[in-house]
């Protein structure tokens, strides 16, 4: 493998027992003091740049699955808060209005704010529906008292008109017969 004094270098690929052998050839000082030759076995080439590749991929395996790990706990810290509000809407939806929203400072904690502000003022609202429905109960208990009583007073009142009338009509049936025996005598 000679060089050409107007070339930097030359590389050739050479066959040998053992295998190929890439010879490299580049001047000394434009090739006055000789050329530098420099041989490689192929084999062990291709061997270094098989070991390089598996280290670059193992290296881009390994920077793949710390990305994965970063992003999967970057999503669970930012899905966190809308998965604690969707438990507490799931409660509301029960009728669980007890249970908060944990408060934060981003706009899903803004949002959960809202949100047991809401709740705070349903469970005052059903608070409030639930006294009026047991005084509503009480009242209409006492409608029924009322209802009652003067549906017996009614029927008191028939029952006195009832024997007012059995008893007035039947003495004058009475007066009436013994009248009509007396004529018919």
């Amino acid at each position: 493998n000679s060089v050409d004094s107007n070339l930097e270098q030359s590389l050739i690929i050479i066959n040998t027992n053992e295998g190929k052998v890439l010879d490299i050839a580049t001047p000394i000082l434009e090739g006055k003091d000789g050329t530098l030759r420099l041989g490689l076995s192929y084999n062990r080439h291709e061997n270094i740049i098989t070991q390089y590749i598996y280290f670059l991929l193992l290296l881009v395996g390994l920077a793949t699955l710390v990305a994965l790990l970063i992003s999967h706990f970057l999503a669970r810290l930012l899905t966190r808060p809308i998965a604690a509000l969707s438990k507490v809407t799931n409660a509301v939806a029960q009728g669980n209005l007890s249970l908060k929203v944990p408060r934060g400072g981003d706009e899903i904690g803004r949002l959960g704010t809202d949100f047991n502000i809401m709740t705070e003022k349903l469970s005052a609202y059903r608070d409030e529906l639930l006294q009026t429905n047991k005084e509503l109960t009480v009242l209409n208990k006492l409608r029924s008292y009322l209802l009652k009583q003067v549906i017996d007073a009614q029927e008191e009142e028939r029952k006195r008109i009832a024997r007012e009338l059995h008893d007035d009509i039947g003495q004058v049936l009475s007066e009436i017969a013994v009248v009509l025996k007396d004529i018919e005598d």
